[in-house]
């Protein structure tokens, strides 16, 4: 029996994948119980695909592209958010017009 956390496609965690879209769910709003569902939701469609990704060959393709973008795209969010946090906030920059002297 596997056991689950050894849950991985293309070295990435189901488990890391679940909780970073949960956490990508929660930045568009949906709180409260509706999370645990959206967790169960995600995690079972996670597993079953592991499974049918072992059958069939295509749908493992597939299966492997979307899950790796996925990864990479929670990974550079998470990135994104961390440095948005910790980094000191840089005054915006306006442009700055000058008078222009024509000479005809």
């Amino acid at each position: 029996m596997e056991q689950f956390q050894n849950l991985t496609v293309n070295g990435i965690s189901f488990m890391l994948l679940v909780v970073g879209l949960v956490q990508a769910v929660k930045k568009l709003g949906v709180s409260g119980p509706v999370l645990a569902l959206i967790a169960m939701i995600l995690g079972a469609a996670l597993a079953i695909g592991s499974k049918v990704a072992a059958f069939d060959p295509q749908f493992k393709i597939w299966f492997e592209i979307i899950t790796y973008g996925l990864g990479g795209g929670l990974a550079a969010t998470g990135y994104y958010d961390l440095l948005n946090e910790r980094l000191p906030k840089i005054a915006r920059i306006t442009a700055v017009s000058y008078p222009v002297n024509k000479t005809d």
